[in-house]
């Protein structure tokens, strides 16, 4: 089974146990193998085979990708489906723009409960950190290495976490001079950590969410009790502070050095 057959039985089994989110991101350098997971995931949820005569299902094409569709969305999205979901995909995310985005926030921040959003996109990272913190983001190819640049970002990140897990002060040593060395990969690898502790804090409060089986989130669920919420949310500040201080030009090895020493402390 490939990932995106293992992404799409994950999402089947959270629909058939009434645990989906209200937000997702399918990210893919292919947007229409993007579009054809959102297409079958609607089709399950709305008990269809034909979308477009589902007055509840809504595609939002690049070309109308602006401002007022974002308001007319909002003022939509809070009137009551006909079945059980109203379902919004925007076909290329990418063409969100930051006044749409802010507009679009709101309506993240506080959805409506019958309301999920699917936003198709290349690159997640084109969207405020604000969005992608309310999304649950699934990145699949059919052809992808597993040794890819994203799959190396995201072995370092796990390599972060284990070392925090078993408090090991040697190997942080070892892990600061190494990323030290990941100068170019360093917004994608801040993003990783807070995306991953951001994911945990949702495993430990709905476990249902991320079975056994399902390899993509099977690292979070053996970890989900490593952590507690205060060490979780001091984690996200932390890293959430040290992008700000690299935006600002600070000194990039002594400001890694600092998030690590800070991170450390919060398991001591």
């Amino acid at each position: 089974m490939n990932k995106y057959e293992q992404i799409r039985d994950l999402l089947f089994d959270e629909h058939e146990q009434n645990t989906l989110r209200h937000a997702y991101i399918f990210e893919s350098s292919d947007l229409s193998l993007a579009l054809k997971l959102a297409t079958q995931l609607c089709n399950k949820i709305l008990e269809t085979s034909n979308l477009s005569m589902v007055s509840d299902y809504h595609l939002i094409k690049k070309e109308d990708m602006n401002v007022q569709t974002i308001r007319d969305i909002t003022k939509d999205s809070i009137v009551k489906p006909f079945k059980a979901k109203k379902i919004y995909v925007f076909e290329d995310s990418m063409k969100f723009t930051i006044p749409m985005q802010n507009a679009f926030l709101k309506t993240l921040e506080e959805p409506p409960p019958d309301v999920i959003f699917i936003l198709l996109t290349e690159n997640a990272n084109s969207l405020l950190e604000t969005i992608r913190s309310r999304c649950i983001i699934y990145f699949f190819d059919e052809e992808v290495s597993e040794l890819s640049q994203r799959e190396d970002i995201n072995i370092k990140t796990r390599q972060l976490f284990d070392i925090l897990i078993a408090k090991d002060k040697i190997k942080m040593i070892q892990y600061m001079e190494n990323l030290k060395k990941s100068k170019d990969d360093i917004d994608d690898i801040l993003t990783y950590i807070l995306d991953n502790s951001r994911n945990i804090m949702i495993a430990k409060e709905s476990i249902a969410l991320l079975p056994d089986k399902h390899k993509q989130k099977k690292y979070i669920h053996d970890i989900i009790n490593k952590f507690t919420y205060y060490q979780l949310l001091t984690i996200i500040d932390i890293v959430e502070d040290t992008r700000k201080k690299l935006n600002r030009n600070c000194s990039f090895s002594m400001t890694i050095e600092l998030m690590l020493i800070n991170i450390m402390e919060v398991m001591n």
